[in-house]
């Protein structure tokens, strides 16, 4: 249908996980201080002595409103990023117009560029309609 064209990319065949994509460990360090951050800040509110005992050292290492300052940066940084992935996979989708994100709802996947129909949908019947279509 579209003529090919030589593609610039090579193709890398390899046993493991490409370990310069995907979540890093900085991003496992950055939850880890968030989790540590908001029990810290738990223990600060509740005073249970139990949980000063494992979390009060937080005061220590930052004064409280310096940790609740982190606190809040880290969870505004992870709640925009998740709302960028998301408008991201949304645009994309709408973009690309293959019915990768649509499918998730849907439970069908559709080439719409094309009109053909989703390989799992019922066949037609006899006066062209697709049973179960309303």
């Amino acid at each position: 249908m579209f003529p090919s064209r030589p593609s610039s990319r090579t193709i890398k065949l390899s046993q493991g996980p490409d370990r310069t994509s995907g979540v890093t460990p900085a991003v496992y360090g950055l939850f880890a201080l968030s989790i540590i951050s908001g029990f810290g800040l738990y223990a600060w509110v509740s005073r249970i002595p139990a949980w000063k005992t494992l979390f009060g050292w937080t005061w220590t290492v930052l004064p409280i409103e310096q940790l609740r300052l982190l606190h809040f940066l880290l969870m505004f940084v992870f709640g925009a990023f998740t709302a960028l992935h998301v408008y991201c996979s949304i645009l994309v989708d709408v973009d690309e117009r293959n019915g990768e994100l649509s499918s998730i709802i849907t439970g069908y996947k559709a080439n719409v560029v094309d009109g053909e129909a989703p390989r799992d949908a019922p066949p037609p019947d006899s006066s062209g309609t697709r049973r179960g279509a309303a």
